[in-house]
């Protein structure tokens, strides 16, 4: 199976880990700490093979940390959109899966005002 990692949203936090079964409208997914957890199709965020989930996670959040949070919301369009050309646009072409989650990990905790 290509894209056996995925980063997903609980309660309000991204985790990451590792696709042990998917059953269609859920996944069995082990964490990295090795706990097994139940994820809904609609809570998965991004499919992945490299790198690892703990690693991917973690060069995600120093990148989110690089992300100008002003420049950013002055080239985001007013209405609606989709974080997908957002992250296009500002990455370029081609967005590795790390930049990707550290822009969903930076709009998220830098809601529109």
């Amino acid at each position: 199976m290509s894209q056996h990692h995925l980063l997903f949203e609980e309660a309000g936090q991204f985790k990451t880990g590792t696709i042990l079964q998917d059953a269609g409208a859920s996944l069995q997914v082990e964490l990295p700490t090795g706990k097994r957890v139940k994820v809904k199709q609609g809570n998965v965020m991004l499919r992945f093979d490299a790198p690892g989930p703990a690693e991917m996670l973690a060069e995600a959040l120093q990148e989110a940390e690089n992300i100008d949070i002003d420049f950013l919301w002055e080239v985001a369009p007013q209405e609606e959109f989709d974080y997908q050309l957002l992250v296009d646009e500002y990455y370029g072409e081609k967005p590795s899966v790390v930049q990707q989650t550290a822009m969903l990990m930076r709009l998220h905790g830098m809601p529109v005002y």
